[in-house]
Parts: C-alpha cells; structure tokens; sequence
C-alpha cells in the first residue's frame, strides 16, 4: 500500500538528492527536478521545489499567456516551463502502472498543471497530491485537473498559514486559482523557525511530512 505520508516522505527526500533512493532521478540546475519511485501497487512522480536560482526565477515569471497551451489555457509561465516536452518523454514510464503526481511548492504547481496535460492525453494519474501549492493557472486548467481525486495541503492553525499558497494574486486580469480547494493540516513551526525563515516559517516540507496522514492511496 502506498499512503499519502509515503508520498510526503518523498517529497521531503527528494530535496536531499540521493539518487540510491530513487528509481530515476534529475535535479538539473536549470530545469524541471523531479524523482521517479516504483513501488509494485504503482509508480510515484515528485516534483521537487525551488532550490536553484533558475528556480527561484521560474516563480517570478508570473504574467500569464493567454495562449501558452491549447487545451490547458492561461498558466504560470514558469512553472509550464518543460512540461510538455517532459510528459512526452515519461509517458511510456508512466503510464504502465497507477501513477501518483505529487510536488511541495514549486513542485505543487508543477504537479499539477503536469497532471493536467496527463488528463488531456487520456492518461491521468490515480492521484494528485500537493503541499505548500501556488496558484498554477486560471479555471480553464484548473477544471480540467480536478478531474483527478486530489488533495492539496495547507499548513495553518487559523491564525497563521503557508503563505506560498496566497500567491500568485488574483486580480481581474490574472484570473489565478488553486484547481481543488486546499485542506487544512497543522504542523506549526518553532520560534526559531519563524526567526529565521519569517515568511516562509509555515511552508517547510519536514513540517508537512510531519503531519501528513497514512491514508491509503493505492
């Protein structure tokens, strides 16, 4: 059985890039960094989030194109960056048994919009799951991801919350929108964290695989 706490274990691991945990792995310093895990019930696909420059660059890249793909409509420029060409690479992997897509942050929105090209080739995956998600896209995409059973957790205790997810804004000329509602979860961070990392205190992944449940996935 493979659980959503398995999925968040990954999505914590991958930020260590070991390659001897996983069955394909690339983290290129200017690309899409994702890890491939087969377990014998399905295949596990994780995005990775912001590490790099080029990372941290693709998040700012937030003017959305109207026309940056046919069937998903308006999305994150940056986060769409190499998707399309990466789907086409991995389908034949992915698509031999149940697939999980799954990200934290940069990852999250990464995941998602991959889950939506995933379903307009006939191909979706068994579950979308994310933590700490941005915005990806406008409605148009978003109704077509949420066509896949998913969940997207946000880590608050109704005073504080991940404000990564609160980007980036909606405003009437850039219609962004989260494809499923987000579900609460409750890991808060120390003192110290909040000293140090100030507003990015509640987005940590050890605070979301911390606090993730084992619901069975597949």
């Amino acid at each position: 059985m493979i659980s959503e706490h398995d999925i968040a274990q990954l999505c914590l691991d991958i930020y260590q890039g070991q390659p001897a945990q996983w069955d394909q792995l690339e983290v290129p310093p200017d690309g899409v960094a994702f890890g491939i895990k087969e377990f014998p019930e399905g295949i596990a696909l994780i995005f990775r989030g912001s590490a790099t420059l080029q990372d941290w660059l693709r998040n700012a890249e937030a003017i959305a194109d109207p026309s940056a793909h046919q069937g998903l409509g308006p999305v994150h420029p940056g986060f769409f960056a190499g998707l399309p060409e990466l789907w086409t690479r991995l389908k034949p992997r992915l698509t031999q048994k149940p697939c999980i897509v799954a990200g934290h942050s940069l990852g999250a929105a990464r995941a998602s919009l991959f889950t939506g090209l995933m379903v307009l080739d006939g191909k979706p995956p068994v579950r979308r799951l994310c933590f700490g998600e941005p915005r990806p896209a406008f409605p148009q995409a978003a109704g077509i991801i949420a066509n896949v059973r998913s969940r997207s957790y946000r880590n608050a205790n109704g005073r504080a919350h991940d404000l990564v997810t609160d980007v980036p804004f909606t405003s009437w000329i850039e219609d962004y929108v989260h494809p499923t509602p987000l579900v609460p979860i409750c890991a808060p961070p120390s003192d110290a964290d909040v000293q140090r990392d100030i507003f990015f205190a509640w987005h940590a992944m050890r605070l979301y695989a911390s606090a993730t449940p084992d619901i069975p996935i597949v």
